[in-house]
């Protein structure tokens, strides 16, 4: 099962979830009755602190990683996620002009995870 889909409009080659992975994802669970820990394995999240080949592509570490020495941080708490975001961004931009591309495009995407967090957490709030 694909739940990411690749958006090469722009050439960007951002990971999106689509509304229809997101409605496949809902019918696998109502037709094979996966338990959570079956789902995650399928979607290749990680279940512990092992890095899933979509995590080390992708984020260069695992998602709890992110969460734990992003999110969960000193600057986090005392400036906020924004402040994070930018001081990655800024990480991704120095990598991008010593020519370490992908690196950066990892810097990127741990920024995009924490963004969509925090997209998710709003969504939670209201």
């Amino acid at each position: 099962m694909r739940l990411l889909h690749k958006n090469n409009s722009l050439g960007l080659g951002l990971d999106i979830l689509t509304n229809s992975c997101i409605m496949d994802f809902v019918e696998l669970i109502k037709e094979q009755k996966m338990s959570i820990e079956e789902l995650l394995l399928d979607t290749g999240k990680s279940l512990e602190n092992e890095m899933t080949p979509f995590e080390k592509n992708c984020y260069g570490m695992t998602e709890l990683n992110i969460r734990e020495q992003y999110m969960n941080s000193f600057t986090a708490r005392m400036s906020g996620l924004e402040m994070v975001v930018m001081g990655i961004l800024s990480d991704a931009q120095e990598l991008l002009a010593m020519g370490a591309t992908n690196d950066s495009r990892q810097y990127m995407n741990r920024a995009k995870f924490i963004l969509s967090e925090m997209m998710e957490e709003k969504r939670e709030v209201a």
